[in-house]
């Protein structure tokens, strides 16, 4: 059982840790800064090189806009390609406004289907 969590920071800075055995809540917790963890919506897919994409989890804080946590562009425009490769709208609205967005720290978890089924 092998895995991978990449942290998307406010910044845009990348952190990959590889992890051996079950994921662990105090390491899904770390990946986004410490808070309570909730799973992003439709955040199922990522590209972890060019035209290679994989099946995917992704967390944020549970509480990040209620602790007026920074926007994570970087993070937010993840998620909206997971939603267009998905074949949905994406997070651009008529308006050319944001449907949602992302705060803080963001972990992206991948890995092997023993690993993923641990999740």
């Amino acid at each position: 059982m092998k895995g991978t969590i990449v942290t998307i920071g406010i910044g845009g800075g990348k952190l990959t840790t590889t992890i051996e055995g079950a994921p662990q809540l105090e390491t899904l917790k770390a990946g986004v800064g410490g808070g309570w963890i909730e799973l992003i919506p439709q955040f199922d897919s990522y590209e972890v090189a060019p035209g290679e994409v994989v099946s995917c989890v992704a967390f944020c804080d549970e509480e990040g806009k209620l602790k007026n946590l920074t926007t994570n562009n970087i993070a937010t425009v993840l998620w909206d390609n997971a939603m267009r490769r998905a074949g949905g709208p994406g997070l651009l609205q008529r308006d050319g406004t944001a449907a949602d967005y992302l705060v803080g720290q963001i972990a992206i978890v991948f890995g092997d289907d023993e690993f993923m089924e641990a999740l």
